[in-house]
């Protein structure tokens, strides 16, 4: 009798220690798979950061192979100075150029990466928190924090009794989790509800479906758009903002990153009219009698700031005068000005959105993107460098994100503007 339930035990035991055993094995195989996730995120990162050194030393070779050529040809004519043919051979050397170096921010140091390695250290201190109080307590500490369940299952916990405060972090993005851990607000249900069900210019997005055939078809002067057929075709963003910007901003928060412009008259079409100290383009049926100059549209009714960025954070603003026909966006200064694709977003050099009648789409290497129109009348853009990202926002009392490009920068950029119907304008505006 006793040695039956001598071996009762031992199987009862056993059978304890597998179950506990398992537990504790899918957590290490749940840290392990988010170890990966990191580790994963810095190789992606070292990965963009070899990219971008390749791409720069593909331009110096290709800027030392140019300047290789223009000496052996000036050195070949010096050879013949008592030949008549000297004095006839014409030599058309580059114009002087004067610019800061480009010099990129290459680093660890993205979002991603800082917030794995936050969310690590955050996890480590919850744990000895947690571990530092004996067994019997540490279910009614959990218990008494506070729940919010989310659609994916998820139940984010409140520090509870005797756990520091600091313990009480939002999930980063890597997790693909909520970031809210307030308490949920009943009252607040009816008001989500009806957010939910309001779709602003739905019907504008169907009609402008019909002129999408009628906009392939146009450009400037009735160039058509086509894409190149060396570009390569890329994704030109996603209306689902990424989680860091899905809400609305304070707009002192970007103005912190305020930068003032003023358009660069060299690069107007000769339709865009600048005026108010350069911080006004208007379009016009008559030309400007602009000088011709390399850095001119010859195509597209578009201009270019005179400042391009190349590291840090920068914020502007612009009024639009109508929805109409109007493109906001970037560009390299390497941009083509004379060809059907110099269009804003219809090439590899340029990211932009655009209005067309009622539609709104993002743009980049002739791909399109439809987007939710909210017709503002100013559009904030917030670019990143470091980030290599840019986002629009709808400016009213405060910066609602619409759209957000991510893209891998190989040259400085340029606030880039296309305007096309006639009494058309675009206002740079004073941050204040």
């Amino acid at each position: 009798m006793i040695r039956d339930v001598e071996i009762k035990l031992k199987d009862s035991a056993a059978t304890r220690k597998k179950a506990v055993s398992a537990e504790y094995q899918h957590m290490k195989d749940m840290l392990v798979r988010e170890e990966r996730e990191a580790l994963k995120a810095v190789d992606r990162e070292v990965e963009t950061g070899q990219t971008k050194v390749k791409d720069l030393m593909a331009k110096f070779t290709d800027n030392i192979d140019n300047m290789s050529k223009a000496k052996e040809e000036i050195r070949h004519l010096l050879n013949q100075t008592q030949a008549l043919d000297f004095l006839q051979a014409p030599f058309n050397l580059p114009p002087a150029v004067n610019f800061d170096p480009y010099t990129p921010r290459i680093n660890l140091d993205s979002k991603k990466v800082k917030q794995s390695e936050a969310f690590a250290a955050a996890l480590k201190n919850f744990l000895i928190e947690l571990l530092k109080h004996p067994h019997e307590t540490r279910i009614p500490i959990l218990q008494r924090g506070e729940k919010v369940a989310s659609a994916s299952g998820f139940t984010q916990l409140s520090p509870g009794i005797g756990l520091k405060s600091e313990l009480k972090f939002p999930p980063p993005p890597l997790m693909g989790l909520p970031r809210s851990c307030d308490k949920v607000d009943q009252k607040r249900k009816p008001r989500n509800k009806k957010e939910n069900t309001k779709n602003p210019l739905q019907s504008e997005n169907i009609l402008g479906n019909r002129n999408k055939s009628m906009e392939n078809l146009m450009v400037d002067f009735g160039a058509r758009s086509h894409p190149a057929a060396a570009e390569p075709r890329e994704d030109p963003g996603t209306s689902e903002l990424p989680s860091e910007i899905s809400s609305a901003e304070k707009r002192s928060e970007l103005l912190k990153y305020g930068s003032v412009l003023i358009f660069d008259p060299r690069t107007a079409h000769k339709r865009i009219a600048l005026s108010e100290n350069f911080t006004k383009a208007s379009v016009s049926d008559e030309h400007t009698n602009y000088v011709d100059c390399p850095e001119r549209f010859a195509v597209c009714s578009q201009v270019l700031a005179s400042k391009g960025f190349s590291t840090g954070r920068h914020y502007w603003e612009v009024r639009v005068s109508s929805n109409n026909f109007i493109g906001i966006g970037l560009a390299y200064g390497t941009i083509d000005r004379k060809g059907p694709t110099s269009r804003l977003g219809r090439n590899n050099k340029s990211w932009c959105v655009e209005w067309f009648n009622v539609k709104l789409s993002a743009w980049h290497s002739s791909n399109e993107l439809v987007l939710v129109n909210p017709s503002p009348k100013r559009v904030g853009v917030l670019l990143d460098c470091e980030e290599g990202k840019a986002t629009f926002y709808n400016v009213a009392d405060r910066a609602y994100p619409f759209h957000s490009f991510a893209f891998k920068f190989t040259e400085a950029v340029y606030p880039a503007f296309w305007i096309f119907s006639s009494g058309s304008f675009i206002n740079l505006c004073k941050l204040q």
